[in-house]
């Protein structure tokens, strides 16, 4: 018989890009949980001054750009570290090292030990800063009040 590397390397591609897709599942999955209004304190890290910790996470997507997950926040605001920390639990849960209601218990627990490890600040960036009209900050285009954050990071 002849050994046909090319068609083994199909399967094994193909293999590899189902897996992929479940954890971009995984992650949307988990993403869900953290949509709205909520006491992030398990997401705050130990040195955060905030007042308090509600935040309202408008739009959260998990995509996938080649071999790099992207996840885009947008929020009324963020808490220090905030953005790594869902970052982390979301990879986690990618990983497959938990299921995605996880993010939903850690969440609910407002404990930060819960969540885990604080993904890495190389490759977070801030996209854009939007204030109300009634600051009277110029933002072009901005209508509402919100931040935006993305991270991208290594699957």
């Amino acid at each position: 018989k002849a050994f046909h590397p090319a068609a083994g390397g199909d399967r094994l591609a193909h293999a590899g890009a189902v897996r992929a897709a479940r954890r971009d599942a995984r992650r949307s999955d988990a993403a869900c949980y953290l949509l709205g209004e909520h006491d992030f304190s398990a997401f705050r890290a130990q040195g955060c001054q905030a007042g308090h910790a509600v935040r309202t996470i408008h739009r959260l997507e998990v995509d996938r750009e080649e071999d790099r997950v992207s996840i885009e926040i947008e929020a009324n605001a963020f808490l220090y570290h905030m953005v790594r920390n869902i970052a982390g639990v979301l990879m986690a849960i990618g990983r497959g090292i938990a299921a995605p209601v996880w993010a939903r218990q850690v969440l609910e627990a407002r404990r930060r030990a819960q969540a885990g490890v604080t993904a890495p600040a190389s490759g977070l960036y801030l996209t854009a800063v939007h204030y109300p009209p009634a600051r009277g900050i110029p933002s072009p285009g901005a209508t509402t009040f919100s931040r935006g954050g993305r991270a991208i990071l290594p699957r």
